[in-house]
């Protein structure tokens, strides 16, 4: 909107930097007039050519898990990635990167080698660090505000580069006079592998709305008047519908999705993992950008559910809302008649590839595992819906937990940041 605005008011025909490289330019002024003293500077794609790359000498670099994202961009390889990604390198400047597969650590070895620049691989927080954790797994999770097992590896990056920081603030003398004696005591208490409580206070306190987040205190009546639905005055929490969104969109987000999801239901079900689909009905809403693999985002979550012995009763395959410009036909929601199904297969082609691509991914798994279906006559097709309203897909599952108050109903949200923030604004939880 601000960037349309300028345009506007702009009769010199200058040409307008791209939206990110606006956004950039922006920040970099904000940051300036508030006399902002740190930044957390994260890149918007790839790194070596990315418009946040114009820091001459930042205080240090770093560099998370390397994944298969925006490969038409940054090449078809973790390889190629990694050599993109360890573009923001500095000669002079530390680089600290996390475990990655052979192939990606070369690629950063090699550009920090060239650049002259030392890289170190941090390892993953660990139970000595916190302390006063008895064991490690879930104890340990209950420290960090975002969920997932992975967030122990990004954890202990964060610790790394904010240590790394203050040390170098320090020997700089750029350390804000308010913060030396604070840093001073911290620097001491990570030197004995102690984790300050301004840190973990840090931890324990990240929100990244759509990644590994959970929203189970819906009002009963929050879609009422969707689709006709009669309105309900009562506004009571609807306890036993949880949705969880992550916004993972490649193979390797997705895999740790998976994981997340699964972790949660066996410390929800622990000491009964018998009764895990008993009195649960998963539900997964899933889409995703049609440069994607649909098998390589569909892979690791079926594998990773039916190990863990978990089912999905329902699977809706809907468009983004935030992505369409417009639609062939009304907007109705999920079809389960033949005739409506057949028209939304037209009407939702990319959707409707993602839908057999679950479906044929759900019976390799389960002759893989020697079992079949529990109705051999019933299709797992079946199981699976096209639907051209996110709204009124929603509104079919808030429905369903409402009319089914002894069966708790468990939505997972994934494959798009789109998609999750599409769910986020009709929950009305956009974060502010």
């Amino acid at each position: 909107m601000l960037q349309n605005k300028l345009k506007e008011g702009d009769e010199s025909n200058v040409q307008m930097p791209p939206y990110f490289r606006f956004l950039t330019l922006l920040g970099f002024r904000i940051f300036q007039v508030e006399q902002v003293e740190a930044v957390v500077l994260e890149v918007g794609l790839g790194g070596r050519l990315d418009a946040t790359n114009v820091v001459p000498t930042p205080m240090v670099c770093g560099v998370a898990a390397l994944g298969m994202d925006h490969v038409e961009i940054l090449g078809d390889t973790l390889y190629l990635i990694g050599r993109e990604k360890a573009g923001i390198f500095k000669t002079g400047v530390p680089a600290l990167t996390v475990p990655q597969i052979p192939e990606g650590m070369k690629a950063l070895c090699e550009v920090a080698e060239a650049k002259e620049v030392q890289l170190r691989e941090v390892q993953p927080l660990a139970v000595s660090t916190i302390g006063h954790v008895p064991a490690h797994g879930q104890g340990l999770l209950e420290h960090i505000g975002i969920g997932g097992a992975h967030q122990l590896v990004n954890a202990g990056l964060a610790v790394e580069l904010c240590r790394v920081w203050a040390q170098r603030c320090v020997s700089l003398g750029c350390m804000p006079r308010h913060l030396a004696g604070t840093f001073e005591r911290c620097q001491k208490e990570l030197a004995e592998n102690k984790l300050p409580d301004e840190f973990a206070r840090g931890l324990r306190d990240t929100r990244w709305a759509g990644r590994a987040q959970v929203i189970d205190d819906l009002p009963r009546n929050l879609f009422d008047g969707c689709h006709g639905r009669h309105h309900e005055q009562q506004t009571s929490v609807l306890e036993n519908l949880a949705y969880f969104l992550d916004g993972a969109h490649t193979p390797e987000s997705m895999q740790a999705c998976a994981q997340w999801f699964c972790d949660v239901q066996a410390e929800i079900y622990a000491g009964r993992p018998e009764t895990v689909n008993d009195d649960t009905r998963n539900v997964l809403v899933f889409n995703c950008m049609e440069e994607r693999d649909p098998s390589s985002l569909l892979g690791p979550l079926a594998k990773a559910v039916q190990e863990s012995n978990i089912e999905f009763s329902a699977a809706y395959f809907v468009p983004n809302d935030s992505s369409r410009s417009s639609l062939s036909s009304a907007v109705s929601g999920p079809q389960t008649t033949p005739a409506a199904t057949l028209n939304l297969e037209k009407e939702l082609p990319w959707q409707h590839r993602l839908q057999t691509t679950w479906d044929a991914l759900l019976k390799q798994r389960q002759r893989l595992k020697g079992v079949a279906p529990p109705d051999a006559s019933k299709s797992v097709h079946s199981e699976s819906f096209l639907s051209n309203s996110l709204a009124g897909t929603l509104a079919v599952v808030h429905d369903s937990a409402r009319r089914s108050p002894k069966t708790r109903v468990q939505v997972l949200v994934t494959g798009s940041l789109h998609l999750v923030g599409d769910v986020l604004r009709l929950l009305k939880r956009v974060p502010l």
